[in-house]
């Protein structure tokens, strides 16, 4: 997982996204009013709860300038994220005008923020669970959810391989498929694979790779099975 992701996990959604606005556009050390962070895409009702959580993981500094007479005093806020320039250089040159083509609510750009920043040499993202990707965004399982089908309607995403959890193994020799005990009601899972559909890519080739299975403790008949033997698996998910 990108060390964005890794080094933000107690920040919510909002603040995650105000955040990466401030190490893209590499605002270390300026001076940040109100409307600034506005600008960032922090929204209305959530600025007061983005400023508090970036002052806990102190990625900003609370700063008050006295006014003559009795004006109340001016606050702003200091960017100074210890982590500024190890994340900054881990992102690509071209996140930015990414993110910003993106004309989508915050939620959805940071699930596509994720994408963007854990994607291989072919654009192909795997191994992560949904909860996986939703708990490192700060959303919920709804929230994530809805945010990878606009990102699908855009032409930006697709899910060339689904996730699924296999409960039942088959081994099949001659004519009938012989059922293999079920483990104890431990299941295998395999992630959905997305894949960053970039403007110049129209075709795509996954290869999917299962790891060999041998010796499994639940076989009663059975001493082991290799995928790569004579006998063929079923999966019934």
């Amino acid at each position: 997982m990108h060390k964005f992701f890794l080094l933000t996990p107690t920040l919510s959604a909002h603040s995650k996204w105000v955040l990466l606005q401030l190490i893209i556009k590499d605002n270390l050390g300026k001076n940040l009013s109100k409307n600034d962070i506005i600008e960032l895409g922090c929204a209305h009702n959530k600025y007061s709860n983005v400023i508090r959580e970036l002052q806990e993981i102190k990625a900003i500094l609370k700063l008050k300038v006295k006014h003559k007479k009795n004006a109340p005093p001016s606050i702003s806020y200091d960017y100074w994220f210890s982590k500024h320039h190890e994340v900054n250089q881990l992102i690509p040159r071209n996140m930015l005008e990414k993110l910003e083509y993106v004309k989508l609510r915050t939620p959805t750009k940071l699930v596509w923020s994720f994408f963007l920043l854990n994607q291989d040499e072919f654009g192909y993202v795997e191994n992560f669970s949904k909860p996986e990707i939703a708990k490192a965004c700060g959303l919920k399982l709804t929230e994530l959810k809805t945010g990878i089908k606009h990102l699908k309607n855009m032409k930006l995403l697709s899910q060339p391989v689904t996730g699924c959890t296999i409960k039942e193994l088959a081994i099949l020799e001659g004519k009938e498929p012989k059922p293999i005990k079920k483990n104890k009601g431990i299941n295998l899972k395999r992630s959905s694979t997305f894949l960053i559909n970039h403007n110049k890519q129209t075709h795509s080739l996954y290869v999917i790779k299962m790891r060999q299975i041998i010796k499994w403790r639940f076989l009663t008949y059975l001493a082991s099975i290799n995928l790569a033997g004579s006998a063929s698996i079923i999966l019934a998910g």
